[in-house]
C-alpha cells in the first residue's frame, strides 16, 4: 500500500531544499565560503607559527653575536668571505650538475 503525501508535506520538503540550497550555493556568504575562509586562517596561522619561530632563531642569533665577538667573527667569515690580514682564503665553486 503506498501513501500519497499531503500537499503540506510536499511543501515543506521543497521548502528545505530551496533554504539548503540557499545557503550553500546562492547567497554572497555561503557555507563554500566559510569553508575557505576557514581554510585560509589556517594557513595564516601556520606562517604566523613558522614566523614566531624564525623570529626566535633569529634572535637567538643576534643574542650570541653581540654577547660573544668570536660568534660574530665567525659568522663574518662564513656569509661575507672576511678575512684577517695575513690570512689565506681558498674559495671553493660548488656548481650544481
Amino acid at each position: 500500500m503506498i501513501m500519497k503525501k499531503s500537499p503540506l508535506v510536499k511543501y515543506i520538503i521543497w521548502s528545505t531544499v530551496v533554504v539548503i540550497a540557499f545557503v550553500c550555493f546562492i547567497r554572497r556568504d555561503n557555507i563554500w565560503r566559510w569553508i575557505g575562509a576557514g581554510m585560509e586562517i589556517r594557513r595564516q596561522e601556520q606562517k604566523i607559527d613558522w614566523y614566531n619561530k624564525e623570529i626566535s632563531s633569529l634572535e637567538s642569533q643576534i643574542d650570541a653575536m653581540t654577547s660573544d665577538p668570536d660568534t660574530l667573527e665567525k659568522y663574518g667569515r662564513e656569509h661575507f668571505l672576511f678575512a684577517e690580514p695575513g690570512d689565506e682564503v681558498f674559495l671553493i665553486d660548488e656548481k650544481k650538475k
